[in-house]
């Protein structure tokens, strides 16, 4: 498939990974790959469907050495609606 974007940046990626380890070794590889490029990690988002989700991903990175500040929910008022 074609992945679009309205946005300005980088063009959508879709990864086939075949197991929940190896898309966390992705992840923790990007996420260093992007702090070393000069990202601010607090600029960094990690989007999961649960919160479980998002606690196991948490627990992977932190065994990678990577620095994990959860926040869950929406904190931004702001937003605007789609």
């Amino acid at each position: 498939p074609v992945l679009t974007s309205n946005f300005d940046g980088c063009a959508p990626k879709l990864l086939v990974l075949t197991d929940q380890d190896q898309q966390y070794r992705y992840m923790a590889k990007e996420i260093k790959r992007l702090i070393a490029s000069g990202v601010d990690i607090h600029k960094i988002a990690i989007l999961g469907k649960t919160r479980k989700e998002l606690s196991q991903t948490a627990l992977a990175l932190r065994a990678r050495k990577i620095p994990i500040t959860e926040r869950y929910g929406l904190t931004n008022t702001r937003c605007s609606s789609f």
